[in-house]
């Protein structure tokens, strides 16, 4: 079957058309089997895809937990350095009153 009057132009509908129709069965079943695993993966790929998304709200709600925790330590211990300072000046207040001489233990 070859087209007597070639215009210069193929179309590609023409072309499938003509491919399918002298391919072999074999290959028919081979090409949907290949379809149905790109299907397949493609929606493994966005099965995926939808867990990152979800792994990432839940990690950027646990960094914010960090970061409040963060905060509220920083805070703790700035708290705790002046307790200790308190502590320190009132440490040197007490020694500084007291009398020189040791007393010994017997």
């Amino acid at each position: 079957m070859v087209n007597e009057s070639f215009n210069g132009t193929i179309s590609v509908e023409e072309l499938l058309r003509g491919f399918w129709d002298f391919a072999p069965p074999g290959l028919a079943s081979g090409l949907s089997f290949l379809v149905n695993l790109a299907a397949i993966a493609g929606i493994l790929v966005i099965i995926y895809l939808v867990f990152l998304i979800i792994r990432a709200l839940f990690r950027a709600r646990a960094m914010k937990d960090l970061r409040t925790t963060m905060k509220n330590i920083v805070e703790m211990n700035v708290k705790l350095d002046r307790i200790i300072e308190l502590l320190d000046k009132k440490h040197k207040k007490s020694k500084s009153g007291k009398n020189p001489k040791r007393r010994l233990k017997r």
